[in-house]
């Protein structure tokens, strides 16, 4: 990497001299000597550099119910995730409205991670569409029936029947919550 793609990079994340150095665990000067070409950047310093323009930030794109099933309500927003929560394909965010999945410590306010696939085994939970309506549920097909679990104990199954329009969104892979202070 020459000093000039370095600094490109540095500047394309957004980043002064300081916070990157303060990422780096390095001083500013030593940013300074590697962008000015007076320093050999290390290897290390390059991966680094390289890890950290590696976006873990996905679309927030509605939400859903943990509930009865509701319309879903489009948004734009990008939030940030751990990047251990990025899977394979397609990654999204929902907040969840609603209780029916509290026993699986998904609570109203959260915002569950979603790998976006259209199949699940047996126990996942899943962000499904049944009849153009979104929800959050635990999946179960048995015997060509398939029922969606809510984690609460006050709540029933939905049973999808074969009138109706039904589809698997996605897989969730995570739960994000902020507590109040």
């Amino acid at each position: 990497m020459s000093p000039e793609e370095f600094k490109r990079t540095r500047l394309a994340l957004g980043l002064t001299q300081q916070a990157l150095a303060d990422q780096l665990k390095r001083k500013r000067l030593a940013i300074a000597r590697y962008e000015g070409g007076t320093r050999t950047i290390p290897g290390v310093v390059e991966v680094a550099l390289q890890s950290i323009g590696q976006s873990s930030r996905i679309s927030l794109v509605g939400i859903v119910a943990a509930g009865d099933p509701i319309e879903p309500i489009p948004q734009t927003e990008r939030i940030e995730v751990p990047k251990s929560m990025l899977g394979r394909g397609e990654t999204f965010a929902l907040r969840v409205k609603g209780t029916s999945m509290r026993d699986d410590g998904i609570l109203p306010g959260d915002v569950v991670v979603v790998q976006k696939q259209d199949v699940a085994r047996n126990g996942q939970t899943v962000i499904a569409l049944l009849n153009d309506e979104a929800t959050i549920k635990t999946y179960h097909r048995t015997a060509g029936a398939i029922e969606l679990h809510p984690a609460n104990e006050a709540m029933t199954p939905i049973l999808v029947h074969e009138t109706d329009t039904f589809h698997i969104e996605g897989i969730v892979v995570g739960v994000i919550r902020h507590l109040k202070r």
